[in-house]
C-alpha cells in the first residue's frame, strides 16, 4: 500500500513538473486537476479495498474463532460424558464382582459350619 502510494506520488509530482501530462505543453492547471482527481480517486479506491479485506479477515477470524470454539465444547462435553460412562461402568462393575466374591466367600463360609 505505502510503496503503491509513494509510486502514484511521484508519477504524478513528475507529470506536474515535467510537462508529460499535457503533452510537453505549458503549464494547465486543468490537466494537474485531472491527475489530482486521478490520484485521490485511485488512493480511496485503495483504502476501500484495503478495508474490505480488512473486514474479511476479521470476519474469518471470528468465524474461525466461532467454530474452535465449538470444536472445544464438543470435546468437552465428549470426553466428559465418556469420563463419566467410563467411572460409571467401573465403579458398577466392581461392586457387583465384589458383591457376588462376598456371597461366594459367606456361602462358603456357612456351608463350612459344622452341624
Amino acid at each position: 500500500m505505502a510503496l503503491h502510494l509513494a509510486l502514484r506520488m511521484e508519477a504524478l509530482h513528475e507529470a506536474l513538473h515535467d510537462g508529460s501530462a499535457h503533452g510537453g505543453s505549458a503549464y494547465n492547471g486543468s490537466t494537474t486537476e485531472a491527475l489530482y482527481k486521478s490520484f485521490v480517486q485511485s488512493f480511496v479506491q485503495s483504502l476501500r479495498t484495503q478495508s474490505f479485506v480488512q473486514i474479511l479477515r476479521t470476519q474469518s477470524f471470528v468465524q474461525s474463532l466461532r467454530t474452535q470454539g465449538f470444536v472445544q465444547s464438543f470435546v468437552q462435553s465428549f470426553v466428559q460424558s465418556f469420563v463419566q460412562s467410563f467411572v460409571q461402568s467401573f465403579v458398577q462393575s466392581s461392586v457387583r464382582g465384589f458383591v457376588q466374591s462376598s456371597k461366594d466367600w459367606v456361602a462358603k463360609e456357612i456351608l463350612s459350619i459344622p452341624l
